[in-house]
């Protein structure tokens, strides 16, 4: 995810997206085999990387359609059991 984020910022134009991951990687690659700059470069994908995956779950959300689904039906099957 981070090595995509970089190349998209070098390569603004039409390139491919493998062509995209392919230079951030490289780039993060050689960022990573500098000392201290290590450091802020793992803390920074691990960070970005996180964010991007619970942005993913929480665009699926089931917790949420569940509830949304229970509330569009009619009010006289909320209630198990009733003699409506």
């Amino acid at each position: 995810m981070s090595a995509y984020y970089i190349g998209r910022l070098l390569f603004r134009g039409n390139q491919h997206p493998v062509i995209k991951a392919l230079v951030g990687g490289a780039i993060l690659i050689v960022a990573l085999h500098i000392p201290w700059l290590n450091i802020v470069v793992w803390a920074a994908m691990v960070f970005f990387g996180l964010g991007a995956e619970l942005l993913a779950i929480y665009d699926r959300r089931p917790w949420r359609l569940a509830r949304q689904d229970e509330n569009a039906r009619p009010p006289s099957q909320h209630h198990l059991g009733s003699s409506d």
